[in-house]
């Protein structure tokens, strides 16, 4: 059955979706299974991870006076809060206050 006004699509084009069933297509659904985890999840984040150490390396960058005990308890305070803050108040504001002060100077 064919509708006035709305052409005709053939099997290689997308599908036709009424306007109240319309979504927003990504990029990543018209790729096929194999070719989404290049977008997205674990490869893209290694991806991101691989630009930041070539972006480290070829700047030659450094890092100075860094603090490794008090950055190493605000990081398990971090990692703390996230599993706790169901059953205590959620302390994400001032453990960032906190993290900030200890590394104002690295």
């Amino acid at each position: 059955m064919t509708v006035p006004g709305v052409p005709v699509r053939g099997p290689g084009d997308l599908e036709v979706r009424r306007p109240a069933d319309r979504a927003v297509r990504r990029v990543a659904d018209l790729l096929p299974r194999a070719d989404r985890t290049v977008l997205g999840g674990p490869a893209g984040d290694a991806a991101v991870g691989s630009y930041i150490c070539q972006a480290w390396r070829r700047f030659d960058l450094r890092v100075s006076n860094y603090r490794p005990l008090p950055t190493t308890i605000f990081a398990v305070l971090i990692y703390a809060n996230f599993f706790t803050h169901h059953w205590i108040p959620d302390l994400r504001i001032p453990i960032a206050l906190g993290l900030l002060v200890v590394l104002r100077r690295t």
